[in-house]
């Protein structure tokens, strides 16, 4: 199997980063908007319904992978150097931790965090131990069947592809930052895990999310449901007037995928430019040098 390789990395976000950190972050590392909820269910719990809900019950700039996968894929590059500093399964550990100054350079402006913020659970509630807190639960197996559509996002045979062959000519690391996440994350040996690897590490991972939460939060701040609970639990917590409207319901996977691949297609389109101006330059350069030699050059 491939190992990880090692290499020097940072906690500290660069000035690109904060320079990318649009459009959520417009502050650049400073709080605009009081971050007011973290729904840390697990990816794929109803992460992205949860999400539509908090901004039909008012929520400004709720944070959701979508934004990474759709509109900033370059977001991946943030969260993989949040793993450096997190993650002890990753040869690149750095042992800093994420600052809530450094979670504000991507979180900034947002008032809640969806989805992505399950990864990095117990950083984010230290870092904004103001907000509330939901944590949305499914059964294990329904999860875990979801789940494979965005790991094979990161460990598929395309994202292989695209990782050692695309991407490197395209100038991008998305895919290495990805991979590099959710190898953090899930704390896996290695980049070319097998189903059987990834299954009982994401089994793992579930059980200590799910018992952590509760040990990290005080009860008056947690709620823990289930999506098909509909708007009453959610608003009593919160404090919210119930919608007369039915409860968001959005399966996310199919979109995220749809997107990543369009991203990925853009960048071969890239490096087959890039791949073709030099083979047209060395085309151009070999026949001039055949005229001058014709010539007695």
């Amino acid at each position: 199997m491939e190992k990880i390789e090692k290499s020097n990395t940072r906690s500290e976000p660069t000035t690109t980063e904060k320079d990318n950190a649009k459009p959520h972050q417009e502050a650049k590392g400073t709080r605009t908007r009081p971050m007011k909820v973290l729904s840390l269910g697990l990816p794929r719990t109803g992460s992205y319904s949860m999400c539509l809900a908090l901004h039909q019950l008012g929520y400004q700039n709720v944070y959701h992978l979508r934004d990474a996968a759709t509109q900033r894929p370059e977001d991946w590059e943030f969260f993989a150097s949040a793993g450096d500093a997190l993650f002890p399964a990753l040869p690149t550990y750095n042992k800093r931790g994420m600052t809530r100054k450094q979670w504000d350079v991507i979180f900034g402006s947002c008032e809640g965090v969806t989805d992505i913020g399950s990864v990095f659970a117990q950083s984010l509630i230290e870092a904004y131990p103001e907000a509330k807190v939901i944590l949305v639960e499914r059964d294990f197996d329904s999860w875990w069947k979801s789940m494979q559509v965005l790991l094979d996002l990161a460990f598929g045979r395309m994202a292989t592809f695209s990782l050692n062959v695309v991407e490197p000519l395209a100038g991008s690391g998305m895919s290495a930052s990805m991979q590099k996440l959710m190898v953090g994350w899930l704390g896996l040996e290695s980049t070319n895990p097998s189903q059987a690897e990834l299954k009982d590490r994401a089994r793992d991972v579930y059980e200590k999310h799910h018992a952590m939460i509760p040990k990290l939060v005080p009860e008056e701040r947690l709620l823990r449901c289930r999506i098909g609970d509909g708007w009453e639990p959610l608003c009593r917590f919160l404090d919210k007037k119930v919608p007369d409207t039915p409860f968001p319901q959005s399966n996310d996977a199919a979109s995220i995928r749809k997107q990543v691949e369009a991203n990925r297609m853009k960048l071969a389109w890239m490096a087959l430019q890039r791949v073709a101006f030099w083979i047209i330059a060395i085309m151009v350069l070999t026949l001039m040098i055949r005229l001058a030699g014709r010539m007695g050059y």
